[in-house]
C-alpha cells in the first residue's frame, strides 16, 4: 500500500511576477527555467541554473532551484548538496526547506525529514506552501505507520488547497483504519475534480468491492478499463469482483485478458486458477498452476 503514495506537491519557483520589460537578464533566464521545468525540460532547467551559478556560485534561491528539480528527477546526492548550500545562505528560506525534506523522506531519513518539513510548515506564507509541507508530513507518518497521524496531515493538506495527492494519500490512510466509506468519499471527490484521471476509478471499485457493493464496484471498474484499455491489473480486479458474485466464467475472460497483457501476472493466475476450479475445469486449473509454479521459480532464481 505503501506504493500507492506518490511524490508530494510541486512548489512554484521564486520567480518574480513583474512583466519581462522590468526583469533582470538574470531573471529572465530563471523564468525560462522555470518554464521548462514546469515542461518537463529538466534537462534544460538544470543548465540553465547551472550557467548561472557560473556567475553567482552562492545564490541560495538559484541553488534551490537547481535542487528541487535535482529532487524531481530523483538524484538525491546533487539535491541535497545544493539545497545544503542554499540552507547555509537562507536557513529561513520555505523552499530550500521543502525541498531538503523531501530528500530526506526519500532517503529514509524520516528524523531528518520531519525537522526539514515542520520548518518549512512553519515558514509557509500561504495555502499552497502549507498544503504541501502538510502532504510530505503525512507521507512520513503513513510509512511509520501512523495513520492516524497521516489522516491528519492529509486533511490538512486538503484545507491548505485541494489536490490529487492529498485526497489520494487521505484515501489510503482511511483503508488502512477499516474506514472504507471514507476512502470511498475521497476517490468520489477526485473523480468529481479529476474526471479524465483513471486511478481514482479503480480504487474506488476495489473499495466499493470490499465493502460488498459489486455492482457499483463493476461500474467503477469497467470505467476504468474503458479510460486505460491495457492495464491488466484493472481486468484483474474486475475479475475478482466477478468472482465475488459468483460469475466465475466472467472472472475468467478477464483474468485471461489481465495475463494476456502481462503474461508474468503471478496474481492474475492464481485467480484463474481458483476460477477454473470453482466451474470444474481441473485440467486447465492444472495448467494454470504449472504456469504459475514456473514463474515463482523463475521469480526466485
Amino acid at each position: 500500500m505503501g506504493s500507492m503514495l506518490m511524490a508530494a506537491a510541486v512548489l512554484p519557483g521564486w520567480i518574480p511576477s513583474a512583466s519581462a520589460e522590468v526583469l533582470s537578464t538574470a531573471e529572465q533566464r530563471m523564468l525560462e527555467a522555470e518554464q521548462a521545468a514546469e515542461e518537463g525540460n529538466r534537462d534544460v532547467a538544470v543548465r540553465i541554473y547551472s550557467e548561472l551559478l557560473e556567475k553567482d556560485p552562492d545564490n541560495a534561491e538559484i541553488l534551490a532551484c537547481r535542487g528541487s528539480i535535482y529532487c524531481e528527477a530523483g538524484l538525491l546526492d546533487e539535491a541535497e548538496k545544493d539545497l545544503g548550500r542554499a540552507l547555509a545562505a537562507a536557513a529561513d528560506a520555505m523552499h530550500p526547506n521543502y525541498y531538503m525534506g523531501l530528500v530526506k523522506l526519500q532517503k529514509g531519513d524520516f528524523r531528518g525529514a520531519k525537522s526539514f518539513l515542520e520548518k518549512a510548515l512553519f515558514l509557509a506564507k500561504d495555502g499552497e506552501e502549507r498544503s504541501a509541507a502538510e502532504d510530505a508530513l503525512g507521507q512520513i507518518a503513513f510509512r511509520e505507520r501512523d495513520y492516524e497521524a497521516a489522516e491528519r496531515h492529509f486533511t490538512a493538506s486538503i484545507e491548505g488547497k485541494e489536490s490529487y495527492a492529498a485526497y489520494f494519500h487521505r484515501a489510503f490512510a482511511r483503508i488502512k483504519k477499516d474506514d472504507d466509506p471514507g476512502a470511498e468519499a475521497d476517490f468520489s471527490r477526485l473523480i468529481e475534480l479529476y474526471p479524465e484521471r483513471m486511478e481514482p476509478y479503480h480504487q474506488r471499485g476495489i473499495c466499493r468491492g470490499r465493502m460488498g457493493n459489486y455492482n457499483a464496484a463493476l461500474a467503477d471498474l469497467s470505467k476504468a478499463i474503458e479510460m486505460e484499455p491495457g492495464n491488466a491489473s484493472v481486468y484483474n480486479d474486475r475479475g475478482y469482483t466477478y468472482a465475488c458474485k459468483k460469475a466465475f466464467a466472467a472472472a475468467v475472460e478477464d483474468y485471461t485478458k489481465a495475463v494476456t497483457l502481462d503474461p508474468k501476472f503471478q496474481l492474475a493466475y492464481a485467480n484463474r486458477i481458483a476460477a477454473y476450479e470453482k466451474l470444474g475445469k481441473k485440467d486447465l486449473a492444472k495448467n494454470d498452476r504449472y504456469l504459475l509454479e514456473q514463474l515463482m521459480e523463475f521469480d526466485g532464481e
